[in-house]
């Protein structure tokens, strides 16, 4: 790779770094990451992605077999996902593979003058000829664009077509805080409950949903989630006082999530209860633990 002698082309980060799971066996754990596990990606049409690419491989020490170059690549805007998968995702998984980099590689950089944007719209149409149910009621939050980088992570679903790269958030530490356990599982009869309401209040009817999780609490009056939901539907009825009770039944089970319940729309109304504040403080100082954090690898 040819290097530059003028660094005044050299902006403050490489794009975006992106952390693309590529290999499956179990590793040892490594915190942070450094040369050895990071593979530059670059627009090899670009003259200014060549150069921002030789000033971060030289200053970072990047080994010259994890520098990939990406040819006929749109610069800028946006791509659709089946180009993604042709010209972007495939050449570097080839790339990985031809240098027996998949145990080794953790983060992808970007160089500058790639698409920012994936137009994932024809997997939604393919979904949708397959007759696979979509949840419509959420994709007015998710749009028909993602990242270029977020594609990236999520690169094995991605190139199987499997929407479960447009999910929800499942890299949280969990919360491991013990808690009582209940006498008993719920039944055949509890967990279709559970459903009944959660479908309900999936689509804002929320006088069946408030049935449900009414009949689920007196049956089943352990968990901390079937309280929490029945506050919300019981507020969004305008059943304050019942709503405050409901909410104060879900924090004796455990509930402890006081960021959710203040930015819960549904529980406006609820702000506004005199008991609201004491039970929001005793969210806030319940004693909680949390699952470890740990170095990131690959698999």
């Amino acid at each position: 790779m040819r290097r530059i002698k003028h660094w005044s082309l050299i902006s403050k980060t490489l794009a975006a770094l992106v952390i693309s799971g590529i290999a499956q066996l179990p590793n040892p754990v490594i915190a942070g990451g450094g040369p050895e596990t990071t593979l530059v990606v670059v627009n090899g049409d670009s003259p200014l992605s060549l150069s921002i690419a030789n000033a971060y491989v030289r200053m970072r020490e990047i080994p010259e077999n994890h520098v990939v170059w990406l040819h006929n690549v749109p610069s800028l805007n946006n791509i659709n996902i089946n180009l993604f998968r042709e010209r972007v995702w495939t050449p570097i998984q080839v790339h990985i593979e031809a240098n027996d980099l998949a145990e080794e590689i953790d983060i992808i950089a970007y160089s500058t003058d790639f698409p920012y944007g994936v137009d994932f719209k024809s997997d939604l149409r393919t979904q949708k000829a397959q007759k696979v149910k979509i949840p419509r009621k959420n994709w007015r939050y998710i749009g028909r664009v993602a990242s270029l980088t977020g594609l990236t992570y999520f690169a094995r679903r991605v190139e199987i077509g499997d929407l479960g790269y447009l999910g929800g958030n499942r890299y949280f530490r969990r919360n491991t805080t013990p808690r009582l356990k209940p006498p008993r599982a719920p039944d055949t009869a509890e967990f279709e409950l559970y459903n009944t309401g959660m479908q309900a209040l999936s689509e804002d009817r929320y006088e069946e949903a408030t049935e449900a999780f009414r009949s689920l609490t007196e049956t089943y009056p352990w968990s901390d989630l079937a309280w929490y939901v029945l506050a919300l539907s019981t507020t969004a009825l305008g059943e304050q006082e019942e709503g405050i009770v409901a909410l104060s039944r879900a924090v004796d089970a455990g509930w402890s999530d006081s960021a959710t319940v203040r930015m819960d729309k549904r529980l406006r109304k609820l702000r506004e209860h005199p008991d609201f504040g004491s039970l929001i403080k005793r969210m806030k100082t319940a004693a909680r633990t949390f699952q470890p954090a740990h170095g990131f690898r690959n698999h």
